[in-house]
């Protein structure tokens, strides 16, 4: 964003343009010339910031539902801000633990902040990006302080919230210790800090989780989106590991119902045997946070080879922990042999599901030199006892959530 202030951007003599630009899917250079033919007396940079705006709105609207009509972003803050349901549940069990005030450290543009709002915890909102800031300000609708968390002694607040910045221009920052504040210290910071809850990426190693926090894997409709590590003092209640699968709702804010599953010590590993009926995928939050042999034992499913996140059962399981595959016939995995059986089946067009071989479905698919206009067949490839092994299958999607 420019140097230019929400206040101007917001001023109410700029209402007409923005109704101008809201009508706008993707601005060619003349509608824009157009708009700012009809307000000669405005700056191209004040139109181009609102138009820009505009369509960082349209395109916020689908995860953070009407609340995005009224508010402000960054590209890179909408890039990384937190799903609206993932953040209202955090906010709801700070207030079930009769919480009432909260240090939100990196705000961003606020969605977290605003979910607090929403549960009636008193925010404290800081940010070190002065752009950033004042728009989280005017999402917030109350002032946030501009300052570096690592250079600035911090309010005391009854819990603090972090959500370390995990970009920096347009590159994805990979290691937590390139993540800003540096993970080892918000674990330092919550040595001292015990009521302290951080976001985290979905990929944060476990081992560089402290053995004393609960964490938890989060996904929405089937997408990994985040995970929230609860130090000591927030952990009580929690196992040390769980999958929450959450589930999109008509209103992105809502939680609605979830599947929660956890553990506090390392199952047995699940046993190993033939191919049943059905083919499970766990979901990404199970598979993340190691749970999946605690999935088997849930569901009465049993591994296909190990170290490979398939079960396979006689039954789907009655709730929607996983991608499931109806299991309609053994074939050859790769090669010649896959292609010969493919044409012969009169099959000309494959979606591949794969696990645990190093397999590209993309190169695979190209190799196989299929053509056709029939209808897509499921193939699955995978490792059965440790051999590689192929299945025509047929996905279940059913929900019983």
């Amino acid at each position: 964003m420019s140097e230019l202030s929400p206040a101007e951007l917001l001023a109410p003599e700029m209402d007409e343009i923005w109704a101008a630009a809201s009508t706008l899917d993707d601005p060619t250079p003349a509608e824009i010339a157009r708009i700012r033919g009809a307000h000669p007396d405005l700056s191209a940079e004040l139109i181009a910031a609102i138009i820009t705006q505009a369509q960082l709105r349209r395109k916020a609207r689908s995860t953070l539902g009407p609340a995005a009509n009224k508010m402000l972003f960054t590209r890179a803050g909408l890039q990384q801000s937190t799903a609206p349901a993932a953040a209202s549940r955090r906010a709801q069990r700070l207030a079930d633990l009769g919480l009432s005030s909260i240090l939100d450290v990196g705000c961003g543009i606020g969605v977290d902040a605003l979910a607090f709002q929403r549960v009636g915890l008193a925010v404290t909102a800081i940010d070190k990006d002065p752009a950033t800031a004042a728009i989280a300000a005017a999402n917030l609708e109350q002032g946030v302080i501009c300052v570096d968390a690592l250079d600035s002694p911090l309010p005391d607040c009854d819990v603090t919230f972090f959500d370390p910045a995990r970009r920096s221009k347009d590159r994805r920052l990979m290691s937590p210790d390139e993540w800003s504040p540096k993970w080892s210290w918000v674990i330092e910071y919550a040595e001292d800090k015990p009521n302290t809850v951080a976001k985290a990426a979905p990929g944060l190693p476990h081992d560089r989780i402290p053995l004393d926090c609960a964490t938890e894997w989060v996904s929405l409709d089937h997408r990994l989106i985040e995970t929230s590590v609860w130090f000591p003092g927030l952990a009580r209640g929690l196992p040390r590991r769980r999958a929450v699968l959450l589930r999109e709702q008509s209103d992105p804010w809502n939680v609605g119902e979830e599947l929660i599953l956890g553990s506090d010590v390392e199952p047995q590993p699940a046993p190993l045997g033939p191919v049943q009926d059905w083919i499970l995928e766990p979901d990404p939050a199970i598979i993340r946070s190691h749970l999946i042999d605690t999935l088997a034992e849930r569901v009465d499913a049993v591994g296909l080879s190990s170290g490979i996140a398939y079960l396979t059962s006689d039954q789907p399981p009655s709730h929607d922990w996983a991608q499931r595959f109806r299991v309609l016939e053994e074939i050859p995995a790769g090669g010649k042999a896959l292609r010969l059986e493919l044409r012969r089946r009169g099959i000309g067009k494959v979606e591949i599901h794969t696990r645990g071989l190093g397999i590209d479905p993309a190169r695979l698919r190209k190799s196989l030199k299929l053509s056709g206009s029939g209808a897509v067949h499921h193939l699955l490839i995978t490792r059965v006892a440790d051999k590689p092994t192929g299945f025509l299958v047929q996905p279940d999607s059913r929900k019983t959530v």
